[in-house]
């Protein structure tokens, strides 16, 4: 089972309320509408500012800026990509962590149907929202054996080095045994230096790459065993890596490698898939299992697992911390997070069936983004929920009216004083009003928004080290 399962299309159906996708109150996320008309979007990403960048499977990638998507492309390179199959096409997206100041930043795509290749571009330095499509400088071109399970996610760690996310090149069950081969690129997660290049290449080896003391394995080499790493990210705050890996017929997975710990791990495929056992012929080493697995079943689990992030942002507290990911074919929303007792815990968070989920994306804030693949739009996850331990605390904490045309009243009352404040951004994550109550046991007070543009606010309520989320409509 694979991201894009044509085989298994599902009809389109998606619920709008006051531009936001739910199935009611049971869910603990909403998704709101930013924007729409996008042909096949795969993959977004910030490059150190406000804006997002927005990549569709054909060859373009467009901006996403002050609540609008741009007219023009940031770049079009649908002359140079193949996006013919399902899991064809420009696939992934990187900028330098001094994209400000050197203007570049990297693409994973297929240039054929059975190449993929990793280039460097430039963006205009006289014109910030462009880059020049004849700037392409080939990192590497690898050879797949089939048009699938290209992976194509590609991301800067916190060491400055570029990861690359390779599929173990198709068909099914990985008939090559590419996983499992370190003399093959393809399984495996790839670590490179773009800015110290070895002579004769276009990129560098790191000096700490688990295997360049091996001679029967590739330098590039980070970690193996991987089947399709569709979308994987770092944490932003601790750097820990986190790997949602699609799997073949029974099991999706989520694979964890915590930050400073000792790369080289093998996470098993096509020996393992999940925690079972596929396929043992030249099986015998040591295998890293997923912190996560769940069935490859429609009816409860999903068929195609769509890798997130930790919610780092500051706007929702009740994901703070938590892992967020989904399923392309079932559109269940799920997170993961340590119990205290230090065992992971994931949890169903919303069930929105039918919209294909592709991929999902940061903000510098840390705010999360998802985009729907076939219907072409891109969303803003939110939620009105607080951790369990908040809910007493704000249990008599109103907001009306809302929706509201010019003002609206916030009543807070508290058991005992508490050090209270609010803040109130827009859904760009820009911080419009706040102010600070002091310590209050209660509250009555109006907030004048009749000046700020119709649509959709979020406004948080701190007390003390507690915090909940409201979302405000303005007519």
């Amino acid at each position: 089972m694979d991201f894009i399962l044509m085989v298994k299309k599902i009809t389109q159906c998606i619920a709008l309320l006051f531009f936001s996708l739910t199935l009611g109150a049971q869910d603990d996320i909403e998704l709101i509408e930013l924007a729409s008309g996008l042909d096949l979007p795969v993959d977004i990403t910030h490059a150190g500012d406000d804006k997002l960048y927005i990549v569709e499977k054909t060859g373009s990638i467009k901006i996403f800026e002050n609540g609008s998507l741009l007219s023009e492309d940031f770049l079009n390179i649908q002359s140079q990509v193949y996006s013919n199959q399902d899991e064809t096409g420009l696939l992934g997206l990187a900028f330098h962590p001094d994209f400000a100041t050197n203007r570049i930043f990297y693409v994973n795509y297929m240039s054929s149907a059975s190449k993929t290749r990793i280039s460097k571009f430039m963006a205009n330095f006289t014109d910030p929202n462009t880059a020049e499509p004849n700037s392409e400088q080939v990192l590497m071109e690898l050879d797949q054996p089939f048009a699938n399970h290209n992976g194509g996610c590609i991301k800067f760690g916190p060491d400055g080095y570029l990861y690359i996310a390779l599929g173990d090149g198709g068909w099914g069950g990985d008939p090559q045994d590419h996983g499992q081969n370190p003399e093959s690129l393809l399984g495996k997660m790839l670590r490179i230096d773009v800015d110290n290049l070895d002579p004769g290449s276009f990129y560098g080896i790191p000096a700490d790459n688990p295997f360049v003391n091996d001679p029967d394995t590739f330098n590039e080499i980070w970690a193996t065993g991987l089947r399709n790493p569709w979308r994987f990210s770092f944490d932003s705050e601790n750097g820990d890596l986190w790997i949602a890996d699609v799997g073949q017929d029974d099991w999706e997975e989520i694979n964890y490698h915590a930050a400073g710990e000792a790369s080289g791990i093998n996470y098993g495929w096509r020996c393992k898939e999940g925690f079972e056992n596929y396929n043992s012929n030249n099986c015998n080493s040591t295998y890293e299992a997923p912190i996560f697995a769940y069935a490859n079943n429609l009816g409860s689990g999903g068929c195609s697992v769509t890798g997130g992030f930790v919610y780092r942002g500051s706007e929702f507290p009740y994901f703070a911390g938590k892992y967020i990911y989904a399923d392309f074919c079932t559109g269940r929303f799920w997170s993961i997070s340590k119990s205290p007792s230090g065992n992971w815990v994931n949890s169903l968070l919303a069930n929105l069936q039918n919209n294909e989920f592709s991929s999902f994306g940061e903000d510098i804030n840390g705010e999360l983004y998802v985009l729907a693949y076939e219907a072409g739009r891109m969303y803003k996850v939110t939620t009105q929920l607080t951790d369990t331990e908040d809910v007493e605390l704000f249990s008599e904490t109103r907001v009306f009216p809302n929706p509201t045309e010019d003002a609206f009243q916030l009543n807070l009352n508290f058991k005992t004083p508490v050090n209270c404040s609010i803040e109130l951004f827009d859904l760009g994550g820009k911080l419009l009003l706040s102010s600070d109550f002091g310590k209050i046991d209660n509250l009555s007070t109006s907030l004048n928004i009749k000046e700020f543009e119709a649509g959709t606010y979020i406004l948080n309520i701190y007390a003390d080290s507690h915090a909940t989320s409201k979302k405000i409509i303005k007519q």
